[in-house]
């Protein structure tokens, strides 16, 4: 992603946003299919031991009373230690084989990755380093004239206050991590644990989460097409704020479509934010080099990492709303945070005639 990142500000420059939204949507699009595509190789197998099937042992595990094994003895044969051991033994080869099919999935992940990058490789090979040969062929002109424009632009605002600006990014795309993996990774915990909703209904809901979030990366980049960046990344925050809102508006009346149409609107409204946000930063405040783009993605992480352990925390040892409130405290806290910046970069490019 860093690379892909840094290649598509170089080569489209200014034009940058509807290309960064098509890759981060292709991304999302595919954590969607993912679960999908790797079911086939999740099919529970039936292999068999020496005392049964794995089936039987798994209705052992499940049902001690309704223990039926095939083997060469009866049950009534086996002691309670000889059963055990059975069970143990094909719990065992079903964990085995299950792992070999997985194995299977991830070598097919890893083959068209390597295809990719192979790909890439010898593209590059091919016509040349667009950072470093830029006038070999024509489409290499077209992106030296782009990448010109965008330098020109980036350098407008003195080294320091790129610096300075750049301090409040940073902690936007901590703020932007932790609201992701907090919203995801608790969301159905919440929704059970404090709601009462079941199971399946949790994990629709997750569902739910997941698939307005990659609609609204793929309907993003019609969006910035024919809308300016700020513009679509403002609205983006706004329907956050309102989901989040809704979200808590709805737990404490325990309204289920408010739930749902509030989840909706959070998977919307976080979707685009992180691509929006770098294409923004790309055209007003410095250029999205490898180091750059590096340091977004670091400081994503490390919400991404961090912010789960207190979120859970607050969760078990002060209240289960705390998901709700946490939730919206860093969704204001990314609105305000870009509120400054944007305000401060308008008024430093008016300055400095920009």
């Amino acid at each position: 992603m860093t690379v892909s990142t840094t290649d598509v500000v170089f080569v489209w420059g200014s034009d940058v946003a509807p290309y960064m939204q098509a890759i981060h949507g292709v991304c999302s699009l595919g954590a969607v299919i993912a679960p999908f595509a790797a079911d086939p190789f999740l099919t529970e197998p039936h292999a068999t031991g020496s005392y049964g099937t794995v089936d039987n042992a798994k209705n052992y595990s499940k049902h001690e009373d309704d223990l039926q094994l095939e083997s060469l003895y009866t049950i009534e044969n086996y002691s309670e230690t000889d059963t055990n051991n059975a069970n143990n033994q094909h719990l065992e080869e079903f964990s085995v084989d299950v792992q070999m099919n997985i194995f299977f999935a991830y070598v097919i992940v890893t083959a068209l990755a390597f295809v990719v990058t192979t790909m890439y490789i010898v593209s590059t090979w091919l016509y040349g380093n667009i950072y470093t040969n830029k006038s070999k062929h024509s489409q290499f002109s077209i992106s030296t004239k782009s990448a010109d424009k965008v330098e020109t632009q980036h350098c407008g605002l003195p080294d320091l206050f790129q610096r300075l600006l750049f301090v409040p990014v940073v902690i936007f795309m901590v703020c932007y991590g932790m609201s992701e993996r907090g919203f995801t990774a608790f969301l159905t915990t919440f929704l059970i644990s404090h709601l009462n909703w079941s199971k399946s209904a949790g994990s629709n809901a997750s569902a739910m989460f997941w698939i307005t979030f990659t609609i609204g990366r793929l309907s993003g980049i019609l969006i910035v097409k024919h809308v300016k960046t700020i513009t679509t990344l403002v609205l983006y925050l706004l329907c956050l704020c309102v989901g989040g809102m809704l979200f808590l508006i709805a737990t404490f009346v325990d309204i289920n479509a408010l739930i749902w149409l509030s989840i909706g609107l959070v998977g919307l409204g976080m979707s685009a934010l992180f691509a929006l946000f770098s294409s923004w930063v790309s055209e007003n405040i410095c250029q999205l080099t490898s180091k750059v783009v590096s340091i977004l993605f670091v400081s994503n992480f490390i919400g991404a990492m961090t912010f789960p352990l207190l979120q859970g925390y607050l969760m078990d040892h002060v209240s289960q709303m705390w998901f709700a409130y946490s939730q919206l405290i860093v969704f204001f806290a990314m609105a305000v945070l870009f509120f400054i910046i944007s305000f401060t970069t308008t008024v430093l490019s008016k300055r400095y005639k920009v």
